[in-house]
């Protein structure tokens, strides 16, 4: 089997190909030009970006089982899948540029200080956990 197939369209399930205008070769040009437009977002927009590659890795997954005789290449775009979702929580959990510093918020909880200190908030209380028994005697 050749690394760089030049037979692109073989990849694409006769079912999808029903739907698609055109040949599958054009189909197949459009899906590169959709898959480095999805890179752009991800890059850009992370938290939407990585959900569209997710959404757009389970499609191309469903559409080799439909072709069948590629289950090497099912389980690896399954495990980008994984990635791309595990990309879209850490884009959830870490502030945004615009100053968006309350990200506990979203995902992660948090612990706040009830003793009426100012603690920062960090997803599980982390920093809280951290300063436990380094308190400076005074």
């Amino acid at each position: 089997m050749k690394v760089l197939q030049p037979d692109w369209p073989m990849y694409l399930a006769g079912a999808y190909n029903d739907i698609i205008p055109g040949t599958a070769q054009t189909a197949m040009y459009i899906v590169g030009g959709v898959e480095i437009a999805a890179a752009l977002i991800v890059l850009v927009i992370p938290r939407f970006g990585s959900l569209l590659v997710a959404g757009w890795l389970g499609g191309i997954v469903a559409s080799l089982i439909i072709v069948g005789g590629y289950g090497d290449i099912v389980l690896r775009d399954l495990a980008l899948l994984v990635v791309a979702l595990a990309v879209s929580r850490l884009a959830w959990v870490q502030p945004t540029v615009r100053g968006d510093h309350d990200h506990t918020k979203s995902i992660g909880g948090g612990v706040a200080a009830t003793n009426g200190s100012a603690a920062i908030q960090t997803p599980n209380g982390a920093a809280d956990r951290d300063r436990v028994g380094h308190r400076v005697a005074g």
